[in-house]
């Protein structure tokens, strides 16, 4: 039948986790499965990547806030998106080389925050 239908119900299996690469860093990468069959269980061989969608209303997603990464299974969300202030949700989509999108993965949220640069050039301190 159509071969875009079979990779348009790519299923996703988006083991999406907001990892903490060092104590005390911000959260900062996205992360999932390959897709290394279609719905019907044949090949993927014609994947062409993923897509990752933003959103901070759960559920509700645009192309205005997504972004093609290509085949990686990973994202360092600052370098890709930029830097985030409160909280955003996520779903990666799987595309053919057709441009045929599968369905969104499932979605996972998580709270940004921009750390204040330490005051500089202490002047002096007065203690009772």
């Amino acid at each position: 039948m159509y071969k875009g239908l079979i990779i348009s119900l790519i299923i996703i299996f988006l083991s999406a986790t907001i990892l903490i690469a060092l104590p005390f860093k911000q959260k900062n990468i996205l992360k999932w499965e390959a897709v290394t069959t279609n719905v019907d269980g044949s090949p993927a061989i014609d994947l062409d990547g993923y897509k990752v969608y933003w959103t901070q209303t759960k559920g509700v997603y645009t192309n205005t806030n997504s972004k093609e990464v290509g085949k990686v299974t990973s994202i360092n969300i600052n370098d890709t998106i930029g830097n985030l202030k409160g909280l955003y949700c996520f779903v990666v989509t799987a595309y053919d080389i057709s441009k045929n999108e599968s369905d969104f993965s499932n979605e996972v949220c998580e709270s940004f925050i921009i750390k204040k640069s330490s005051p500089k050039n202490l002047i002096s301190a007065i203690f009772n």
